[in-house]
């Protein structure tokens, strides 16, 4: 799905990807200096299905978790002295709601939304 990856986890031997693979999660982490008073990190997660797994005629990577963390540390203590975390994309209770609010945010149709296509107990930000 993200043919980036493939050269820091290659596919295992005799095995087909584009009919094969099922889910796809990747972890990122960039460092940045933060003036003479330390450090910032921004890491991601991200869970992704492949096109066709959920929805037969969709041609497109299903993110089914996509969460964004930044943590402030001050040096030279390497304490967190700030954190945050957004979800960016959280799963809804059924995958053609997933691939529909995508759509819509990917087109910037979701404000006013109600939240009616989120899983229970999750709030729209």
């Amino acid at each position: 799905m993200t043919p980036a990856f493939d050269a820091i986890a290659p596919h295992p031997e005799g095995v087909d990807p584009d009919d094969e693979l099922i889910h796809e999660r990747s972890y990122i982490v960039r460092a940045y200096r933060n003036g003479d008073e330390g450090i910032i990190l921004r890491g991601a997660v991200r869970d992704q299905k492949p096109p066709g797994l959920y929805i037969v005629d969709d041609n497109e990577p299903l993110t089914v978790h996509h969460m964004i963390v930044d943590l402030t540390i001050a040096m030279p203590s390497l304490e967190i002295t700030s954190a945050k975390a957004v979800l960016e994309v959280h799963p809804p209770h059924d995958r053609r709601s997933a691939r529909r609010r995508q759509q819509q945010v990917r087109i910037g149709r979701v404000e006013g939304d109600d939240g009616d296509d989120l899983a229970p107990g999750v709030r729209d930000r």
